[in-house]
């Protein structure tokens, strides 16, 4: 999609590479830039095995992390939402309404010596609820404070909706071709899919 619609267009995944199968597309990138990667095992959930290096380590399983995030009130967070698609042959997506957003729990510093502090670079709950500085909001009425905000309290700026449609979009010719060869059904394709939304400086 970046090389039909343009890198600026479609540049909503951060650059990844899956080792070992990528190993030299990954060794040309890291040599050109040092900056910090993380970590994520294959097959894993809720943070379990996530880590981050700093240039001098031993490069694994990585993609590069966002050295620019863009931030909310000083933290890194991220948009835990639901597409549910029920057609491919004529498009029909929806977002469901249990969106929300994670957020780290100590304030963002992209010094160097932080680069081991999961609190400050991971999102994920499973992670940031053992952290001393987790703020769990008991009230439902709220929708702006603690760890974990609801979508209406999310800035426009992030453009959700148009993010699902270039995911999807980004998908459409795998996806369309295994519907068309094993879904009896085109035109009733239900299937859900869980997004993340990491963003970086706009």
């Amino acid at each position: 999609m970046q090389q039909t619609h343009g890198f600026q267009n479609f540049h909503i995944v951060p650059q990844t590479f899956v080792l070992p199968a990528e190993f030299q597309e990954f060794s040309s990138s890291f040599s050109k830039d040092k900056g910090a990667w993380i970590i994520k095992p294959v097959a894993s959930s809720r943070g379990r095995g996530i880590y981050l290096y700093d240039p001098s380590q031993i490069p694994l399983d990585e993609n590069i992390l966002v050295s620019n995030p863009l931030l909310i009130d000083g933290f890194k967070f991220d948009v835990r939402l639901y597409v549910l698609v029920t057609s491919y042959l004529i498009y029909s997506v929806f977002l469901l309404a249990c969106v929300c957003c994670r957020f780290a729990t100590v304030k963002y510093d992209h010094a160097t010596a932080n680069i081991k502090n999961q609190f400050m670079h991971l999102t994920n709950y499973s992670v940031n609820k053992k952290s001393s500085d987790y703020v769990n909001c008991d009230d439902p009425e709220v929708e702006d404070y603690g760890n974990k905000w609801s979508m209406s309290a999310m800035p426009e700026i992030l453009e959700i909706e148009d993010l699902i449609i270039k995911a999807v979009l980004s998908a459409e010719i795998h996806i369309a071709t295994a519907c068309k060869m094993l879904v009896p059904h085109h035109c009733n394709c239900f299937g859900k899919t869980c997004c993340e939304s990491a963003h970086g400086e706009i």
